[in-house]
């Protein structure tokens, strides 16, 4: 039945699997092949043999392609065949088949190269393969170089869809079908170039897409020597200006030098479809740096090691590593950065202390185990501890050395930090102790970041404006019951949708109000749920005094997360309040804190 339905389409192919045991079997042809120079055959790997489909089927296809993805070397699938050498004669893979049916073409036509200085078929090679209307260009090997893209542009359609007819006719009219397998756990997945693990049916999909849009990918042959040639040429003339340029300059053109040589493989492979090896080169210019910033080092350590035996017993590794760099640095004052700071503090933490009353050894303890995982996610997150005051850990990002995403980082490890809490107090709660709560306030902006007190002793510290609305943010979280307030001066850097507003307020000390921020994962693990619309409209409705919508909001609100019940039963008492006095109408939302 299979057979006189592929018989009556006239439009199937189906494929055979080569194999090196001498089992002398062959395909059936269904196409013509003329060939423009001299025979290529022997540049295409030797098979001794094949697997074919059952006669019936083989005999009813309009084409008969081989099996291509097991012919690689190392399992990564770059270059894909569209010839195959089985008993000495050539013979289409499976995706030529398909793109020669597709066009409703008969013949394929091969152009080959010859050496000049050649006198056998050995040295002829593949040069181009026309299916149609398709000119392809190959490597020597008769492959195509696949792109490997993450997106799709192929379309998926899953088999039960279509024994259920939920596909129309237009879906899949003057379209070209591979029928297989994808599903995790069935699927015979293969590796690309990206290392992505993707099916074989969707390499083939991805290959014919190509293919047909024209989307080549071109490596002459004689790229290799010149790679090489240029390596030995540019490394050469980048030893010799490390010799003569002082450090400084040698760090900067060492940058340009190897950020150009990426970006020319990102070019040549983006923008002139070139895929031009540009990891000689790489590899070349950073050996000759490390070894050029090995010396310098050398001709250096002794003034830092001086350095490190003065300050090593007082001050931070981190700081001690940026005095190696900079000795001036030995000296009150600093430099204006934008930083983020963040301040973590005990909550009731008189309590706890009540319970080792009579072994405050016991409490020491306690404190150790509360900072040293806390201050283990700051590190671990490219922050700065900038001191212990009892209960309470300040730390700073983006000093002394630049922190890229310094805001975000920031959030990272303090969500680290609530995780390490919830660790210890499930060890606490063994030992029969009161668990640990704890709050955290995050800001971002300029601060001023150096050696800050007196002539006699002085600390590596962070002062500023920046400083003391997170220390007032850590203090109002409590208010609000989330463990992690942030200002709208962290949450602007946001791109992936983290942050939600919850109030406006104007903290003790300062005058100008700020918007401030939770991280949705303190809510729920879902950025789009439903709650944050529901915050959303709460604020809305709140700022324009329509107090009952308000209640109604806070009541979803509630229903929907009993996390936020502390700060639902806040605006309950500001809006009972506000409703029994008089308001502006041009109030502008902003709750004033009367507490540090």
């Amino acid at each position: 039945v299979l057979s006189n339905v592929i018989l009556q389409s006239n439009n199937v192919t189906t494929s055979f699997a080569v194999t090196s045991d001498n089992n002398k079997n062959s395909p059936l042809k269904k196409s013509g092949l003329v060939i423009i120079g001299q025979n290529p055959k022997a540049s295409l790997s030797k098979f001794t043999g094949s697997i074919l489909s059952l006669k019936p089927i083989e005999k009813s296809s309009k084409g008969i392609g081989g099996v291509t993805l097991d012919q690689t070397k190392d399992g990564v699938i770059r270059r894909i065949p569209l010839f195959l050498n089985i008993n000495s004669n050539i013979n289409p893979s499976n995706i030529s088949e398909a793109i020669r049916i597709y066009n409703g073409a008969d013949t394929y036509q091969v152009k080959s190269n010859t050496l000049s200085n050649s006198k056998n078929n050995g040295n002829t090679y593949f040069d181009s393969v026309r299916i149609g209307n398709l000119n392809i260009p190959t490597n020597k090997n008769a492959e195509i170089w696949l792109r490997s893209r993450l997106n799709k542009n192929y379309k998926i359609i899953s088999a039960i869809d279509l024994l259920d007819k939920k596909i129309q006719i237009q879906d899949i009219q003057n379209k070209i079908i591979i029928i297989g397998t994808n599903a995790e756990g069935l699927a015979l997945t293969k590796v690309n170039s990206l290392s992505e693990k993707v099916s074989g049916t969707e390499i083939y999909a991805s290959a014919i897409s190509q293919i047909i849009s024209k989307d080549f990918l071109n490596r002459p042959d004689w790229f290799f020597g010149a790679e090489l040639v240029i390596s030995i040429i540019f490394s050469i003339v980048f030893l010799i200006i490390l010799f003569f340029a002082s450090p400084t300059i040698g760090a900067i053109i060492s940058i340009i030098s190897i950020s150009l040589t990426l970006y020319s493989g990102y070019y040549f492979f983006l923008y002139k479809n070139l895929l031009f090896d540009v990891a000689p080169l790489f590899i070349s210019l950073l050996t000759i740096y490390i070894l050029f910033i090995t010396t310098q080092f050398s001709s250096n350590y002794a003034q830092k090691k001086q350095i490190r035996n003065t300050f090593e017993r007082y001050l931070s590794p981190t700081v001690i590593q940026q005095l190696s760099k900079n000795p001036q640095l030995i000296q009150l004052g600093g430099e204006v950065r934008q930083l983020t700071v963040l301040f973590c503090d005990i909550r009731k933490f008189t309590n706890i202390s009540e319970q080792y009353a009579n072994d405050p050894e016991g409490l020491v303890s306690l404190l150790n185990r509360f900072l040293t995982p806390l201050t283990s996610s700051i590190l671990n997150n490219s922050g700065t501890v900038d001191k212990y005051m009892g209960d309470c850990i300040m730390a700073f990002w983006n000093a002394p050395l630049d922190v890229y995403n310094h805001e975000i980082k920031a959030c990272i490890a303090a969500k680290e930090m609530h995780k390490k809490i919830k660790e210890l107090n499930e060890e606490l709660i063994i030992e029969n102790k009161l668990p640990i709560e704890a709050g955290i306030g995050i800001n971002s902006g300029i601060g001023l970041v150096g050696n800050v007190g007196s002539t006699q002793r002085f600390d590596y510290s962070v002062i500023g404006d920046t400083v003391n609305l997170a220390a007032r943010l850590e203090s109002q979280s409590k208010i609000y019951g989330f463990p992690t307030l942030v200002s709208e001066f962290v949450a602007k850097n946001d791109t992936s949708n983290s942050f939600i507003e919850i109030d406006k307020i104007r903290v003790k000390g300062k005058n100008n109000p700020v918007k401030i921020f939770i991280l949705k994962d303190d809510i729920s693990n879902d950025p789009n749920d439903a709650i944050f619309n529901e915050i959303d409209n709460f604020l809305k409705n709140y700022r324009l005094q329509k107090w009952n919508e308000s209640k109604i909001n806070l009541l979803k609100i509630h229903e929907e997360s009993p996390i936020c019940k502390v700060y639902c039963e806040e605006f309950l008492k500001r809006i009972n309040y506000y409703n029994d006095v008089s308001m502006d109408k041009n109030w502008d939302g902003v709750y004033v804190a009367t507490t540090k």
